[in-house]
C-alpha cells in the first residue's frame, strides 16, 4: 500500500473515531433527561405523553382521546423501552439511537461502495459519523435518528435493484416501516416504482412493483384499521395534514413565536400545544377529525388568499429546507456556544451540499439512471413539502445521509461501470 494512500485512509479512521466519540459524549451529557443543553424541547414531550399513555394501558391517546396526530412507531418504541428499562428508558433510547447512527454510517458506506467502488466505504462511514445534523439528533428524543437509518436502508436496496431480486422486497419493507415512523415518507414507494421501471426488464418489473406496493400497505394496514375503527371511518392515515398546511403559510419555518401561535388560533381555532396535552384542558377540544377539518378549511382559505405571497413563502421555505436558513432565525433564545455550534454546523452542511452536487454530476457520467433517480427523489421530497412547514429538521433524515453517499465519490474516478474499483493517485512524497 502506498504511504500516501495509507495516510489518506488513516485520516478517515481518525475522523470516524472523533464522530463516534462525539456521539457518545452527546448521549452521556443528555443522559436520562427529556432535553439536553444543545436543543430546545421541540416535539419530544408529545412523543413521551403518547408513550406514557401506551405504557399506562390507555392506548394511543391524550387524556383518553384517541389520536392519529403522530405516527405510532416512535411512541411504541418509547413505551417498550419504558417496560424493559424502567425509569432509565430515555437513556436507553439514546443508546439505541447511538447504535442506529453507527448502523446508518455502515449502511451508507455499503451504499457508497456500491455506487463509487470500495474506496468510498471508509470515506462515507466517516462522513456520516461526523456530519453535524446527523450527529446532533443522536441525543434528541425525536424520530430523526431512526428515520435516517430507514432512509439510507431504502437506498441501500434501491441501488441494488438491478442486481438482486431482494431489492424490491427490501424497499417495500423499509417503506412500510418508515411510513409508521414519519408520515412524510409516504412517497418512498413512488421512488421505488420509478427505480423499478427504469432499471428492470419487463419480465421482472411487475413482480417488483407488486412488492413495493403491497408490502408497505401490509405494514400500514393495522394502523389504518385502528384509525377507521376509533374515528368511526373519518380517518385513515393521519390527522396532522390540516394543521401542517396552516403552519405552512403562517409558520413556514416550523418554529412559531407567540404572535404566530395566536394567529394560528385565530385562523384555525386551535394549536398543537392545545391538542397534545395530558390534562383536562384537552377535553375542551373536539375530536381530532373535527379539528383536522377546521384546519383544512382554514388552510384552504389562507393559501387561496395568499396569492403571490404564497409563492414567496414557498421560495423562502426551500431556503430553509435546502440551505438551513431557518437556523439563523430565533438564535437569540440560545446561548452563545449553542449559536456558534449551530452556525458552524450550517457552514459544514453548505460545504457538503456543494460536494454532493459534484457527486451527482460525476454519478450522471457513470450511471445516469441512478443519478436521475436521486434527482427525482430530491425533487419529490421538496415538492411534497412546499405547502407545509419546511426546515432543517424535516430535511435531515430524508436528505443528509444521501449527501454523505454522494460526497464520497473518488477524487479521480475511472469512467465506466458503476461500482467498479477506482484508483486514487496520491503522490508518494508529501
Amino acid at each position: 500500500m502506498r504511504p500516501g494512500l495509507s495516510r489518506f485512509t488513516s485520516f478517515f479512521v481518525i475522523l470516524a473515531c472523533l464522530g463516534l466519540l462525539a456521539r457518545v459524549g452527546i448521549v452521556v451529557l443528555a443522559g436520562n433527561q427529556l432535553s439536553n443543553s444543545l436543543s430546545g424541547i421541540g416535539d419530544a414531550p408529545a412523543y413521551v405523553r403518547l408513550a406514557d399513555s401506551l405504557y399506562a394501558g390507555k392506548g394511543f391517546s391524550y387524556v383518553g382521546q384517541p389520536s392519529a396526530f403522530r405516527p405510532p412507531l416512535y411512541p411504541l418504541l418509547l413505551a417498550g423501552a419504558h417496560v424493559v428499562f424502567g425509569k432509565y428508558y430515555l437513556l436507553a433510547i439514546r443508546i439505541l439511537q447511538l447504535l442506529a447512527g453507527i448502523a446508518t454510517a455502515w449502511i451508507s458506506a455499503r451504499t457508497a461502495a456500491t455506487v463509487w467502488g470500495p474506496e468510498a466505504h471508509a470515506r462515507c462511514f466517516a462522513w456520516v459519523l461526523v456530519f453535524p445534523t446527523l450527529l446532533y439528533f443522536t441525543g434528541e428524543i425525536l424520530t430523526e435518528a431512526f428515520a435516517s437509518l430507514l432512509t439510507v436502508s431504502f437506498f441501500y436496496f434501491l441501488v441494488r435493484t438491478d442486481e438482486r431480486r431482494s431489492g424490491a422486497v427490501g424497499m417495500g419493507v423499509v417503506s412500510g416501516i418508515a411510513c409508521l415512523l414519519r408520515f412524510n415518507t409516504i412517497f418512498f414507494p413512488l421512488v421505488a416504482a420509478w427505480r423499478i421501471f427504469s432499471s428492470l426488464a419487463a419480465a421482472r418489473r411487475w413482480r417488483a412493483l407488486l412488492a413495493v406496493a403491497a408490502i408497505p400497505l401490509t405494514f400500514l394496514m393495522p394502523w389504518m384499521i385502528r384509525n377507521l375503527i376509533v374515528f368511526d371511518g373519518q380517518v385513515i392515515y393521519s390527522t396532522h395534514t390540516g394543521m401542517d398546511l396552516v403552519e405552512g403559510i403562517l409558520e413556514p419555518e416550523g418554529r412559531a413565536d407567540k404572535e404566530q401561535q395566536q394567529e394560528i388560533i385565530r385562523q384555525a381555532g386551535w394549536v398543537m400545544q392545545g391538542l397534545e396535552r395530558e390534562d383536562a384542558r384537552r377535553l375542551l377540544y373536539p375530536s381530532e377529525p373535527v379539528l383536522n377539518q377546521h384546519a383544512m378549511a382554514a388552510a384552504k382559505r389562507l393559501w387561496m388568499n395568499a396569492g403571490w405571497e404564497g409563492v414567496v413563502v414557498m421560495v423562502k421555505k426551500i431556503g430553509y429546507f435546502w440551505l438551513s436558513a431557518d437556523q439563523f432565525k430565533g438564535l437569540a433564545t440560545f446561548s452563545f456556544h449553542v449559536r456558534l455550534v449551530r452556525l458552524a454546523g450550517v457552514l459544514v452542511y453548505w460545504a457538503a451540499l456543494v460536494m454532493s452536487c459534484f457527486g451527482i454530476r460525476r454519478l450522471y457520467r457513470i450511471d445516469p439512471r441512478l443519478a436521475v433517480t436521486f434527482i427525482i427523489y430530491f425533487s419529490i421530497a421538496t415538492c411534497l413539502h412546499l405547502l407545509f412547514a419546511m426546515n432543517t429538521r424535516l430535511r435531515v433524515p430524508l436528505v443528509d445521509p444521501l449527501l454523505c453517499v454522494l460526497m464520497s465519490f473518488p477524487f479521480r474516478a475511472a469512467e465506466g461501470k458503476r461500482g467498479e474499483a477506482t484508483r486514487i493517485e496520491v503522490p508518494v512524497s508529501a
